[in-house]
């Protein structure tokens, strides 16, 4: 076995080697690396390995730029075996599904959290496209690279009361596990109240609202056990969920443009807010993996995984 880790900078890449096996380990970067964008520059370090088709399988551990956005320039037609992605639905949700239907609605054009969003949604797309497989990854289940095991240690299943605790940036000894909760459940009500409030605008509500719906079932379908109805699953694709995308975007780009800069200064602090929320939700459901005690891998995780 030969782990070789890329130099991305502000970012993570590694491929793990066996016999004829390459598995890749994110591949992302927030590095602009003088004339190329970031992720350009994080696919320039894989570009070899995809043209010599080295690569056969993609682990990422979480959803954030400086993790996916390489994978973003890899060529349609390339094609590996298996997907792994972190387990991502709690309470037959996918809980970032909201809160970048928000960002995409409201948030400042060069703002991070609509950066983040929209890289979000490019590499779903791109993944559906390039995959054989997706698998979710949670804790329990191991991947099996040839004749060796990884150990899946996160995420496990949760509902959404142990969700937004594993969601604190601070450890279980630290914190009153009770108030936590709660403030945790306030937090996400208060988004959605502050959203609705800040908007006022029946129409872009709906199309955040069915965004939402449609990108976690997109998602869900990719859980075994997800129950979704025929239509739910007829309606599941990434495409028309990046439709619905740019129909946020044409009712984001209208919206902005008719409130007074005292809103735009209102919503750029809403949209801030809810960037780093997203950000604690990635995290806990960072995927964390370890071989024989050998290597660890933690993508993001909280203290309080």
């Amino acid at each position: 076995m030969r782990i070789c880790i890329k130099p991305v900078k502000f970012g993570d890449c590694c491929i793990i080697y066996y016999n004829d096996q390459g598995l890749l380990v994110d591949c992302g970067s927030d590095n602009s690396s003088g004339k190329l964008n970031s992720d350009k520059f994080a696919y320039s370090k894989i570009e070899d390995e995809i043209s010599n088709h080295q690569i056969t399988d993609i682990l990422i551990t979480h959803y954030h730029k400086d993790h996916i956005n390489g994978i973003l320039n890899i060529p349609d037609c390339y094609q590996v075996e298996h997907s792994y992605l972190p387990y991502s639905i709690v309470d037959k949700q996918v809980p970032f599904a909201k809160g970048i239907a928000r960002l995409l609605a409201v948030a400042p054009d060069q703002s991070w959290g609509l950066r983040l969003s929209k890289t979000i949604l490019l590499f779903f797309e791109k993944i559906e496209r390039i995959s054989n497989q997706i698998v979710f990854l949670k804790r329990g289940k191991s991947i099996n690279f040839d004749d060796n095991s990884f150990r899946v240690l996160w995420p496990e299943v949760m509902d959404s009361i142990a969700f937004n605790y594993f969601r604190r940036d601070v450890p279980e000894d630290k914190i009153n596990r009770q108030i936590t909760l709660l403030d945790e459940e306030y937090s996400e009500n208060s988004l959605h109240n502050s959203f609705i409030e800040i908007t006022d605008n029946s129409d872009l509500i709906g199309s955040a609202q069915e965004f939402a719906s449609l990108f976690s079932n997109a998602i869900r379908k990719w859980d075994p056990e997800a129950d979704l109805s025929g239509e739910e699953m007829e309606k599941s694709q990434m495409s028309q969920v990046i439709e619905m995308a740019n129909v946020l975007e044409k009712g984001r780009k209208e919206f902005r443009a008719s409130i007074s800069e005292r809103q735009l200064e209102t919503v750029a602090k809403f949209s801030s807010l809810q960037y780093h929320e997203l950000i604690k939700t990635l995290n806990a459901i960072s995927t964390i993996i370890d071989y024989e005690s050998k290597f660890l891998l933690l993508g993001d995780a909280t203290p309080s995984v």
